[in-house]
């Protein structure tokens, strides 16, 4: 009889551990898929002003744009040479900057400066 009740009970152990998995995977996969809805658009030019909130917004220095941006984030870069750092006499030390890229972030090149979807930019005509 002791054997049957540690069966029954291991059962019914395992069965709960199932259904928290489900439920754990389930929500991994719900948040997963709706993830986009959260994506923020950060936009560059080279000649922007803005706070990056729009084309017309746009701001012009890409290492700020990357390190305002969080996971979800897409970073749209219009055409145009981009430095780490704006310097006018720069020394060794300058050169040795770099871009980086946060865990999470799409940095999207190729537009020219007026699409609304990533699937116009023109990355032939627009380096």
């Amino acid at each position: 009889m002791n054997i049957l009740i540690y069966r029954i009970f291991f059962f019914l152990f395992i069965l709960r551990k199932k259904k928290l998995f489900s439920f754990t995977l389930f929500l991994f996969i719900f948040n997963s898929f709706f993830s986009f809805l959260d994506a923020q658009v950060i936009y560059v030019t080279q000649n922007g002003t803005g706070n990056g909130s729009s084309w017309q917004n746009a701001q012009s220095d890409l290492v700020s744009a990357l390190a305002k941006a969080r996971p979800n984030t897409q970073i749209w870069v219009a055409k145009g040479i981009f430095y780490p750092t704006q310097c006018t006499n720069c020394g060794v030390p300058d050169r040795r900057k770099s871009f980086n890229i946060p865990e999470g972030v799409s940095l999207i090149g190729g537009f020219n400066g007026n699409e609304t979807l990533a699937t116009q930019r023109d990355l032939k005509n627009n380096k």
